[in-house]
């Protein structure tokens, strides 16, 4: 059985909880019409295949004491015929703290704003959609679609920018120490090295 990785949440990030974890409703939803009714069982196929697109979303949120961290989830993203909000992280969604519903002829994907911002969420919605509509109909072109096919592309590098007043952050070496702990290699970026207009603590 493979170990369990563990990443801790940021200060910053542990602002914006919720739940019986934290003090703020910080999820959101996304939305989208297509023409004609959802079908369910080609969606659900769609959404095993975008899950596995991003693995490292793939997460839990767990607290233990004071801290608050993720946690992977083996647990698949669920699927869920409603336009009803879904609660995250509680054992509805699988303790995921992203999901899928659709109704009629919309489709939903609720996330936990933590987790990605509304660009990143948008890519994994438009990665449903290419697998959706290619299942539903075929010869979907995939350009500019993150795809499965895609990942052979950079070989499993993992690109990390940051902020150089981040560079002794605590938080982002116990990242560093996990990719190294797993053999996955990583390029770091340092960016904006004598920026610190956004961090006025650090002057």
């Amino acid at each position: 059985m493979s170990e369990t990785r563990i990443i801790p949440i940021t200060s910053g990030d542990s602002l914006h909880t919720y739940g019986s974890i934290g003090t703020m409703d910080y999820t959101v939803r996304l939305s989208v019409r297509l023409d004609s009714l959802i079908d369910g069982e080609v969606l659900k196929t769609a959404l095993e295949s975008t899950q596995k697109r991003y693995p490292y979303l793939k997460l839990r949120m767990k607290k233990q004491g004071a801290d608050l961290y993720y946690e992977e989830n083996p647990l698949p993203v669920c699927l869920f015929n409603t336009d009803r909000r879904i609660s995250l992280n509680c054992e509805e969604t699988n303790y995921h703290v992203w999901a899928v519903c659709y109704k009629d002829d919309f489709v939903y994907l609720d996330f936990y704003h933590g987790i990605c911002d509304g660009t990143g969420m948008y890519m994994v919605l438009s990665t449903l959609l290419y697998y959706y509509i290619d299942g539903k109909y075929g010869n979907c072109d995939s350009t500019g679609i993150r795809t499965l096919e895609e990942i052979a592309a950079v070989k499993g590098n993992i690109f990390l920018s940051f902020h150089q007043r981040f560079k002794e952050d605590k938080y982002y070496k116990a990242v560093l120490k996990q990719l190294e702990d797993h053999g996955i290699p990583y390029i770091e970026k340092r960016v904006m090295e004598n920026d610190i207009s956004h961090f006025p603590d650090a002057l």
